[in-house]
């Protein structure tokens, strides 16, 4: 499985990111190395994608996190109107992977936004069984 792009938008201190991730002629993923001052959403760039291999590990495994007292799985990031960048009314983050053939989507929302307001290119598809969508 390999993260082809990701999209951010109002997330902590990153106002808009959008990476398409580097691969050889071959298919083979290049190393890719985030840098930036501190504060600058190195961490959190990272933990979207840490929460997207969690949430799409949690629907094909049952030992991947232990369960709460509720019975439900704790999630590795917390969907809080605090993320959304200050002075903002939502974020939003789009991860699309490739595992074999199969495009899978990690959508995540938080705050005001509405699907038609953002563009059809930063969209996944949220009805279907192999993306993962959050919102709060």
């Amino acid at each position: 499985m390999y993260v082809q792009e990701i999209f951010l938008q109002n997330t902590g201190p990153i106002s808009e990111c959008h990476v398409k991730l580097p691969f050889d002629d071959e298919g083979n993923p290049l190393p890719v190395v985030i840098v930036g001052p501190n504060g600058s959403g190195k961490t959190i760039f990272l933990s979207y994608i840490v929460d997207a291999l969690t949430e799409f590990a949690k629907q094909a495994f049952q030992d991947i996190v232990v369960p709460d007292n509720s019975g439900g799985t704790p999630y590795f990031r917390v969907i809080h109107p605090m993320v959304i960048r200050s002075g903002q009314l939502f974020s939003l983050s789009l991860i699309h992977f490739k595992a074999n053939n199969d495009d899978l989507f990690y959508c995540e929302k938080s705050g005001g936004l509405e699907a038609a307001s953002y563009s059809p290119k930063h969209t996944c598809d949220a009805s279907s069984p192999k993306n993962i969508s959050r919102v709060r």
